[in-house]
């Protein structure tokens, strides 16, 4: 139930089934926005929340993969998505799940827009153009030794039609990549997992009872079925306590003795 080789395909399960739904979600939203500025910051807004679940791929990948290969899963190699998710970990990290300092400072040079009086006040406009030169200031920073960019042939600038459609269609291409990687691979862990069955909600409520949310500290699956009868006791005699009902009372007593005397 939770053996090493079970946890840690459980792990990878839920890291990629988390970051399919994430990918989903947002490009759902880039896909259909409007000629508004509320759609258009919901566009921006999902780009950065897309480069992030993105990014939570690259950071599992390894993971992933050594679980998948314990398990005997046929997995090709995967240089080009590894590619990708390189470039989209690049503006995770300049302009996205941290601010880097010099980013900024060259968005006061890239878009003095954003300083002029006719935005001053205006909340939904700055943050557009906040969104647009923080990106376009990611992106156009993942250059060779010769100053070149790693991935298009041209600066991006979101204002010009084309290049918002390149970057845009960009995305959804790296986002479809990793889906591609996904799905077969939820599948067959779906196949190979061992679910929980009802007689193992003792064990799995014990275990889960004594998660320790410092996550600094290791997790504790062990099983103590003595003490878990016990602990499930005195939760069902506190439940009988705050019960009004003398029904509900017999019936929760009932229980505990069942499940006690079961289990002896």
């Amino acid at each position: 139930m939770f053996s090493l080789e079970q946890v840690e395909a459980n792990k990878a399960y839920l890291a990629m089934l988390i970051t399919l739904d994430d990918i989903d979600a947002s490009t759902n939203i880039m896909t259909s926005i409007k000629q508004d500025q509320k759609s258009l910051l919901d566009y921006f807004r999902s780009f950065r929340f897309l480069v992030i679940s993105i990014n939570n791929l690259h950071d599992n990948l390894s993971h992933i993969e050594k679980t998948l290969s314990t398990l005997n899963y046929d997995s090709s190699k995967i240089p080009e998505l590894r590619k990708s998710l390189n470039f989209i970990k690049h503006i995770r990290n300049k302009g996205v799940g941290h601010l880097d300092a010099k980013l900024l400072e060259k968005i006061i040079q890239w878009q003095p827009t954003l300083f002029s009086e006719s935005m001053k006040g205006e909340v939904i406009p700055s943050s557009i153009y906040a969104n647009i030169a923080i990106l376009e200031l990611a992106i156009n920073s993942y250059v060779d030794e010769l100053g070149g960019h790693k991935v298009f042939s041209n600066v991006i600038d979101f204002v010009y039609p084309p290049d918002f459609k390149e970057i845009t269609d960009y995305m959804l291409m790296v986002s479809q990549q990793c889906i591609d990687y996904m799905a077969p691979r939820l599948q067959f862990l779906e196949e190979n997992i061992k679910y929980n069955q009802p007689k193992d909600a003792l064990h799995t409520s014990y275990v889960a009872s004594n998660t320790d949310f410092n996550l600094k500290e290791s997790v504790d699956y062990s099983y103590d079925e003595s003490s878990a009868l016990k602990a499930l006791k005195r939760g069902l005699e506190k439940v009988c306590d705050i019960t009004d009902s003398e029904e509900k009372k017999e019936k929760i007593k009932t229980l505990i003795y069942s499940t006690i005397n079961n289990k002896s």
